[in-house]
This record gives C-alpha cells, structure tokens and sequence, in this order.
C-alpha cells in the first residue's frame, strides 16, 4: 500500500491470519516497543502498552517475540551528502517522500534500549516477561493456548476479564 492522506485500508492485512502449519513455531515480527510513529498508520504506543501487547503475544501461542527496534541507533552519514534522500531515511526510499518524516540520523524509535543505551520505563517492564521465557520456553512452546468463549466487545469494555491459558493438558499458565 503505497502512502497517501487517505490510506486504502483493504490494502491492510492485518485481520488476515493464517493457522501455523503443523510442525512450524508461532512467531511473531515487528512487535511495538520501537516504533516510529511519524507515519501514517502507525499508531502511538506509551511505555506501558509495549509490554502488554508482547504478555498478549505469548498468551495466544506465539513461541517467538520479534521487536522492530530493541536498541535504537544511528544512521551513519551518507559519503554522499547530508540530505534525506542521500542517506538511510526511511521516507527516502517511499514513494510518497515527505509523508513519512522519520529522522534522517537518529533510529531511537523509542526503543526499550535507547539511541544511547539508555533504559526506558518499558525496558524493565519488558525485562520481567523475557525473565519469564527464558526461564519457562521449554514447558511454553509445547504448550497450546485456550482463549475464553466471553471476550470483550470492544477495547472500551473495561467489565469483562480478558485472560488466555497456555497448557499440556497436565500443567499450564494462567494469562491476565
């Protein structure tokens, strides 16, 4: 989907899904906590969501979080020239150019590790989920998700408990 003002969202693929093939791990790309929100369509993410949607990921199966950006960066100086479309820019190498006006330098992307190293708020909130897998990926990846029949009916409804389980049949864990 190429960039304009108004976006064709049936070019989207985001209610699109696919079961894994059998004998194929549920891995995830690109999860927020590093994301540009200077485009678009991308929206914006506080410290706090990152790690919720990444706990919402493991919940439902997947067995591989991916992260656009964990550390942020620099782009290194083009040895031809300073200007946007000279070097890494993102909005160089799209059509629509100006429309998506990231940084031409700094790739921080308000990662959980700062351009700088710098630990943000949602670093240590996402650190207690990675301490979790590393400690539990073995019981986790042979483990299926359960989703309740109940779900919410909206992002608004803050009444109805979301929740998944992750199990073997004999033991699990519990999502909320």
């Amino acid at each position: 989907n190429d960039m304009h003002e108004d976006p064709d969202e049936s070019q989207y693929l985001f209610g699109q899904t696919r079961p894994t093939p059998d004998g194929y791990p549920f891995l995830d790309v690109e999860i927020g906590g590093g994301m540009e929100v200077a485009y678009n369509h991308r929206v914006h993410m506080e410290s706090e969501d990152m790690p919720a949607a990444h706990l919402l990921k493991l919940a439902s199966g997947c067995n591989g979080l991916g992260y656009y950006m964990y550390h942020g960066g620099n782009n290194p100086h083009s040895s031809f020239g300073d200007a946007p479309e000279a070097g890494l820019q993102e909005s160089s190498f799209q059509p629509a150019g100006a429309q998506n006006p990231v940084p031409s330098l700094s790739y921080d992307f308000f990662a959980p590790l700062g351009e700088f190293g710098q630990p943000r708020r949602h670093y240590h909130q996402m650190r207690r989920l990675h301490l979790f897998v590393r400690d539990f990926d073995a019981l986790l990846t042979s483990m299926v998700p359960t989703m309740p029949e109940i779900q919410p009916k909206s992002p608004k409804d803050t009444t109805t408990l979301r929740w998944a389980v992750r199990s073997d049949g004999e033991s699990g864990f519990v999502f909320i």
